[in-house]
């Protein structure tokens, strides 16, 4: 087919159509671009072809993924209520069964709509190198969220209150999970052929697992290090409002420090990290119907 295109009118788009649907072809030869006829047009053409069809499979994707972050996050949060209700020497009430479902929802939808977009798009775009464009493309979409959020949530608590909560969760962190999404995305959904992951049944639950085990391992460095993600933001801020109910002490008691301190905050981004990653990846993994 190669040989007889040359360089007919259209040849460019022709061979890009050639070099990406290679993939779906069982039995299909290499089609390179480089050394053959108008390799930069060909290229671009290629970039067209994909693009296009990135924009309609990570627009479902990234939907999904928002879905499966924000659920995860609700779970994440209810649970989170238990303990600190009936934890010991909890003085708070019955209101942090909403409060912090909500809280819980919305910080993992945001965060699994920006990782999400990175790792659908890679996964559409990006086929001969899938595991490591997974790995960067789920950085950024981190990073993009985590740093547009932080400077809302800065905005919004200087404006309105008149103190910057230096220490909320941003860029740096966003990035760091993102990848890590990405690597357990990666390594769980191995495909010769590149483009989408759709396993089902234990496969699916595997890749859950992987996502989530890679997410509270990076969750738990940053918090050993020092950052503070969701709860432990939500607890920081909490503080500077004398009325607020919203403390982590009782679960600071059940680890045994007396307030939140860095073995509280460690295994709470963990927790915070598993639930996301499983959730983005229940998302993620979701077949179309």
């Amino acid at each position: 087919a190669l040989r007889i295109l040359d360089r007919r009118p259209g040849h460019a788009r022709a061979r890009a159509l050639l070099r990406d649907t290679r993939w779906d072809v069982p039995g299909a030869a290499s089609v390179p671009i480089l050394g053959q006829p108008a390799p930069v047009r060909t290229t671009v053409e290629l970039a067209r072809l994909r693009l296009h069809r990135a924009l309609r499979l990570a627009g479902r994707r990234w939907l999904a993924a928002a879905g499966g972050g924000t659920a995860a996050g609700i779970v994440a949060g209810l649970l989170g209520a238990l303990l600190l209700r009936y934890g010991p020497g909890s003085t708070t009430t019955s209101a942090l069964f909403v409060a912090l479902p909500l809280v819980g929802g919305i910080a993992g939808g945001l965060g699994a709509a920006g990782v999400g977009a990175g790792l659908a798009i890679a996964e559409a775009v990006i086929r001969s190198s899938r595991g490591l464009a997974l790995v960067l493309m789920g950085g950024v979409g981190g990073l993009v969220v985590g740093a547009g959020t932080n400077l809302v949530a800065r905005l919004a608590f200087q404006s309105l209150f008149g103190r910057d909560p230096s220490v909320l969760a941003g860029g740096y962190e966003g990035c760091v999970i993102g990848a890590a999404a990405g690597l357990g995305y990666a390594l769980s959904t191995p495909t010769r052929e590149g483009g989408m992951a759709t396993p089902s049944g234990a496969a699916r639950l595997r890749v859950l697992l992987a996502t989530g085990v890679a997410c509270a391992a990076a969750a738990a460095v940053l918090g050993a290090a020092g950052s503070h993600l969701g709860a432990m933001s939500l607890d920081f801020v909490a503080r500077g409002f004398p009325a607020s109910q919203v403390t982590l002490d009782p679960l600071a008691r059940i680890l045994g420090e007396p307030a939140p301190g860095p073995v509280t905050r460690t295994l709470i981004s963990a927790w915070e990290g598993l639930f996301f990653g499983c959730g983005l990846a229940l998302g993620m993994t979701r077949r179309p119907r």
